[in-house]
């Protein structure tokens, strides 16, 4: 009796261990593979902006008059006291 109860369970042992599980097509996916390669990284960002100087000065002429010629540009660097522009000066009476 032992015997057959022995065989029984190893026989439904071993039908439960082999049963077949059915693979449908949702069960399948494929995947795209690529050979590595070395290569170097770029590490930079790209911003627009505008660009403002710490200091500046807004410069007034001393005496009223017709500008003649401009002596620097904007941007040039100057010293204190040196000259940027050449004025002629406005004689009273004349238009």
């Amino acid at each position: 009796m032992k015997r057959i109860l022995i065989i029984t369970l190893t026989g439904l042992l071993i039908v439960g261990c082999h049963s077949k599980k059915e693979t449908s097509n949702e069960d399948i996916f494929y995947v795209q593979t690529q050979k590595i390669k070395r290569k170097d990284l770029k590490n930079e960002i790209i911003i627009a902006a505008t660009l403002k100087a710490m200091d500046e000065a807004v410069i007034y002429p001393r005496t009223n008059g017709k500008l003649i010629k401009n002596l620097v540009r904007e941007g040039d660097r100057i010293k204190k006291d040196e000259p940027v522009a050449l004025i002629k000066k406005d004689e009273v009476g004349v238009v």
